[in-house]
């Protein structure tokens, strides 16, 4: 169950993306991440209503706000990346995410640096390279901004991890829109024009798939190891390829596939190294 679940978070992300590339043409992505959150917090309060406001109850407001304005800042960039970039190369360099993580935790906390961790640092900044292959002119603005929300995301991944420990996977979902949707606004404001017709349905399909990817994902980690659902998450740059070609006529290159597979390959690293240590931890704990 929790490897369908990862599968839906993965192509649901995806399809996320593809419908924030197309209403990207009569919206500004800063309005789309506003809309994406807003829209997605109207879509929860069914399950808030059923399930009560105990979901609102929690100790750790100020952590949710960390994660909350962390995630803004990395969905307006990945928004902005998709509007200029080709799905699939976007798609491969996100995964350079927990690989940013790493390497946080190593100058900032302190962490040892193993040799899991050295090599998938390695190998995630030759797949960047692989897949970006910067030229005379370096990269565009759309493979800075996928880089940025990467980086941004990375940062975020210790905080979310940490919410897990004490929060359910509704109240951290719940708690993540609301607070998004404030943060989101101001900027939001300032970049502001009312949707189409068309324009509410795209946004309708954004919240909507994001939510439902952002539920998939939380569970998948309730139910399971990292390790071993991490590798469904692959799907993602198969499916950008198709999706790509099918919605916008995108031809992935050779070199993006490599050097997608290269960066996945180094997130496998580091799951599969950190999995031993996890049960150190708890057996220490025990």
């Amino acid at each position: 169950m929790a490897v369908l679940l990862m599968s839906v978070s993965a192509v649901g992300g995806v399809t996320m993306s593809a419908c924030v590339r197309e209403v990207s043409a009569e919206l500004h992505p800063v309005v789309i991440t506003f809309w994406r959150q807003f829209l997605g917090t109207l879509l929860l309060l069914p399950w808030l209503t059923w399930h009560g406001s105990e979901f609102f109850g929690t100790r750790r407001f100020g952590m949710h706000a960390v994660r909350s304005l962390i995630s803004v800042g990395s969905m307006m960039c990945s928004f902005m990346s998709v509007s200029l970039i080709p799905l699939a190369q976007h798609t491969a360099i996100s995964f350079l995410s927990p690989v940013f993580a790493t390497l946080f935790a190593i100058l900032f906390l302190a962490e040892k640096p193993r040799a899991s961790r050295l090599a998938a640092l390695g190998l995630g900044f030759a797949g960047m390279m692989t897949v970006v292959r910067p030229g005379p002119d370096f990269v565009g603005a759309g493979v800075l901004y996928t880089i940025a929300a990467a980086l941004i995301w990375g940062a975020g991944l210790t905080v979310i991890r940490s919410l897990g420990r004490t929060e359910s996977a509704f109240a951290t979902t719940l708690w993540s829109s609301v607070l998004m949707s404030v943060f989101a606004l101001p900027p939001a404001l300032w970049l502001w024009s009312w949707p189409s017709a068309s324009g509410w349905l795209w946004l309708a399909a954004i919240a909507g798939l994001g939510s439902l990817g952002q539920l998939a994902l939380s569970q998948a980690l309730v139910m399971a190891e990292a390790g071993a659902v991490a590798p469904t998450d692959f799907i993602k740059l198969v499916w950008a390829g198709i999706l790509g070609y099918l919605a916008f006529g995108q031809v992935p290159d050779l070199w993006t596939w490599i050097g997608g597979a290269v960066i996945v390959s180094a997130g496998m690293i580091l799951v599969l190294g950190e999995r031993p240590l996890g049960r150190l931890r708890r057996e220490k704990r025990g």
